[in-house]
């Protein structure tokens, strides 16, 4: 039985490439992990934080509210000044940090409930009312961005 020679400059070029590849590699599933975990933490959180991962993402307008806040909207809707300012503080903690001070007018054709609002952050300190880390995203990402919250909700409950 013959041996074969050991070729150290094959060996040596491997290596090198190796020395790039896992760092890549460690990269690529960070980033594929880090967006699994928003993505689930988007639909696990409460809708003020999805609000909140929506303006730090800059997505588009929000056209839809969650079917579980339709009730008490609604009976804010009922109570709302005759301007359609309603102080959604008064109620939920979701809806208090979701809406805050929203308008809600009737439709044209009086079946459903107009909600709008905007969003956004016009001082970094504005975010001090969720957590640090929130106060930290929004020195990082910014504060010139605003969003619209043009969602509708039917005036009576759906059966």
């Amino acid at each position: 039985m013959t041996l074969k020679p050991l070729n150290l400059s094959e060996k040596l070029q491997r290596k090198q490439k190796q020395r790039w590849l896992k760092p890549l590699y460690w990269l690529g599933g960070g980033m594929i992990a880090v967006c699994l975990i928003l993505s689930a933490l988007q639909w696990g959180v409460p809708w003020h934080w999805q609000l909140f991962f929506h303006w730090l993402v800059r997505g588009e307008d929000i056209n839809s509210i969650p079917v579980n806040l339709h009730s008490e909207i609604r009976e804010f809707c009922q109570q709302s000044q005759s301007n359609g300012q309603v102080d959604g503080y008064k109620g939920s903690p979701e809806i208090a940090y979701g809406l805050g001070k929203f308008k809600c007018r009737r439709s044209s054709r009086l079946d459903q409930w107009e909600i709008s609002d905007q969003y956004g952050f016009a001082k970094v300190e504005e975010a001090a009312a969720g957590t640090q880390m929130a106060e930290i995203l929004v020195a990082l990402v910014g504060t010139d961005y605003f969003y619209e919250i043009k969602g509708t909700i039917p005036t009576h409950r759906q059966k």
